[in-house]
């Protein structure tokens, strides 16, 4: 389960750099996207932890 739960996050992570790059690219702030990866890899370390 926890297995799981660390490989969608990190599929999330990934995906939120794909969606940055392109952000970047037209000029988007992507502060947003920073606060959003970041938490998803806090709560893939809390997930490691249980």
């Amino acid at each position: 389960m926890e297995d799981e739960i660390i490989k969608l996050l990190k599929e999330i992570s990934s995906k939120l750099d794909d969606i940055k790059s392109e952000c970047t690219s037209i000029n988007l702030n992507t502060y947003d996207i920073d606060k959003i990866k970041e938490t998803t890899e806090k709560i893939q370390e809390k997930v490691k932890h249980l």
